[in-house]
């Protein structure tokens, strides 16, 4: 597998968790959903800088 398909891998799954963000599970508490922006930060952080590395 090479960096390119790893990237669009993560690039995917923060797709699918933006969508589970925007509409969340009505019984999914607050707090949970606020440590998903924080993972989905720091992800979107990290990928941005793999890709700034695999040029």
């Amino acid at each position: 597998m090479g960096v390119d398909t790893t990237l669009a891998g993560a690039q995917a799954e923060l797709v699918e968790q933006a969508k589970w963000r925007e509409h969340p599970n009505r019984d999914t508490p607050e707090h949970v959903r606020d440590q998903a922006e924080l993972w989905a930060g720091q992800a979107r952080t990290e990928l941005e800088w793999a890709k700034s590395r695999s040029k």
